[in-house]
């Protein structure tokens, strides 16, 4: 039974008690269904030819200290200006923007990461298309707040944080993972 038809019996049932509730109505509305119509997903990137990092997704890059994540979202990086690199290739014609949150290195080091991995992957290109913060020096909520705000000022098309557990006061916290979680899928959807 439809929730539309069990609106329509409980509308009959007039002067009893509705077991439909708001939380029930909010419920059905994230329901999916075969026949859902639900937008198509926009990749970013395909690599080897399939597509990956859908825009509005959150994709996470683990693995232990020097296994090369930042290499790894170094070409992603470079591929937003360069429409080719290595196994990457950027999806759309036009550039992408990106905008890189680095919580862990110097500022040097992030510096050094840009100009001598970034823009040589990507053959050189312009820092408009850059938008590098080093918060290395801000408090967790400092973070959380000026990534907020770089995602609204400058509606970048890729985000890059690294690292994401200094984001959180306590990396063992349940409910400060979550809260973080419900912020960037937010800022995500954004």
């Amino acid at each position: 039974m439809g929730m539309k038809d069990l609106i329509q019996e409980q509308l009959l049932q007039a002067g009893g008690v509705s077991s439909v509730t708001p939380e029930i109505l909010r419920m059905d509305g994230c329901r999916v269904t075969s026949q859902s119509d639900v937008p198509e997903e926009v990749f970013l990137f395909t690599l080897y030819g399939t597509p990956c990092f859908p825009r509005g997704d959150l994709t996470t890059v683990t693995g232990p200290a020097k296994s090369g994540k930042t290499f790894l979202v170094s070409m992603l990086m470079a591929c937003c200006v360069e429409r080719r690199v290595l196994a990457f290739e950027r999806v759309r014609e036009e550039p992408l923007r990106v905008l890189w949150l680095d919580t862990e290195q110097s500022r040097m080091t992030t510096k050094r990461i840009l100009t001598e991995r970034v823009m040589r992957l990507a053959g050189g290109c312009p820092d408009e298309q850059f938008y590098v913060l080093n918060a290395r020096g801000l408090t967790p909520k400092e973070r959380v707040e000026m990534l907020r705000l770089a995602i609204e000022t400058y509606r970048p098309d890729l985000v890059v944080i690294d690292g994401i557990a200094d984001l959180m006061d306590d990396i063992n916290s349940g409910s400060d993972s979550t809260a973080l979680m419900q912020q960037l899928l937010g800022m995500a959807a954004a």
